[in-house]
């Protein structure tokens, strides 16, 4: 009898696991910009150069300011966008920190500590799950990609 509720709730965690997994699957991420920014639309090569510092200006010469979050999004995002692990990427800014004194992009918690940022920082660039956009934050700021993650 242990053993049958042993196999019933293994069943359950699994069956909780793969719904979790399914839903994470649908969900849509956005890349914005703030709503001055020269960008219309962006590649995922774009969005992964200005990410990686390896291009540091928009086209009209401003500065690219990007920010990140923790959590899933940020883990869809390096893996989809820009093709690494997380593990990968810090590594990466931990290496171009003390060998460019380059800063890796802000971090903050949340989608809509991304919106607020990129709505108020002119060059900003972030993600966000696409969901979490809703109309006031698109007065602020402009969705140049969308990717699922």
């Amino acid at each position: 009898m242990q053993r049958l509720i042993g196999l019933v709730v293994a069943a359950s965690f699994l069956s909780l696991g793969w719904l979790a997994a399914e839903a994470l699957a649908g969900r849509e991420l956005a890349v914005i910009v703030h709503k001055a920014s020269p960008a219309q639309t962006l590649s995922v090569n774009e969005v992964r150069a200005y990410y990686m510092k390896k291009q540091g200006a928009w086209s009209d010469g401003s500065k690219v300011r990007p920010v990140q979050q923790s959590g899933d999004v940020r883990d869809g995002f390096v893996k989809r966008t820009l093709g690494m692990s997380t593990t990968e990427f810090e590594r990466y800014w931990l290496e171009l920190k003390y060998s460019a004194a380059e800063s890796p992009p802000k971090q903050v918690d949340s989608d809509d500590d991304v919106i607020r940022f990129v709505g108020a920082m002119k060059g900003a660039i972030g993600f966000v799950d696409a969901a979490s956009l809703d109309p006031g934050a698109l007065g602020k700021v402009k969705v140049v990609l969308k990717t699922g993650y």
